[in-house]
């Protein structure tokens, strides 16, 4: 029984960075082969966000740039994000203190990598990019 209880406590330690991490779904998008901008719009149960994040769930996308937009009309623009390969994600954009509870909606330009003669081939395949966040 004590063997048991040490296993427990042990895995529960190693697995403790797996749960702290925190991070929600927001939205999910479909990323053609030409230039796009998409944008998130946030309800206002989803508010006091600390820090945005992309991840690719299929195909290779090459993130522009991320703009966070707040209710009294400032920016904050990030941009070079790199290429985004499938299961990877993006560094985490943080939004600033005194504005998190005051996002109104996050923008994204990206496009995906290939085109569409590619796709039909099954070389490349059509990006699609999930947008994480997490809460304070």
């Amino acid at each position: 029984m004590r063997v048991l209880l040490t296993f427990f406590v042990i895995a529960l330690t190693f697995s403790q960075p797996a749960f702290a991490k925190g991070w929600e779904h927001l939205a999910e998008r479909r990323v053609t082969y030409k230039e796009d901008t998409d944008r998130v719009n946030i309800n206002w149960f989803n508010r006091d966000i600390h820090q945005i994040r992309l991840k690719s769930k299929q195909g290779i996308i090459n993130m522009d740039s991320i703009t966070l937009h707040f209710r009294d009309g400032s920016k904050q623009v990030t941009n070079d994000l790199g290429i985004l390969l499938k299961g990877k994600t993006s560094r985490a954009i943080t939004v600033p203190r005194h504005q998190s509870r005051n996002l109104r909606r996050v923008t994204f330009k990206y496009k995906s990598v290939g085109n569409q003669k590619t796709d039909i081939a099954g070389i490349t395949k059509r990006g699609i990019v999930e947008i994480q966040a997490k809460r304070r």
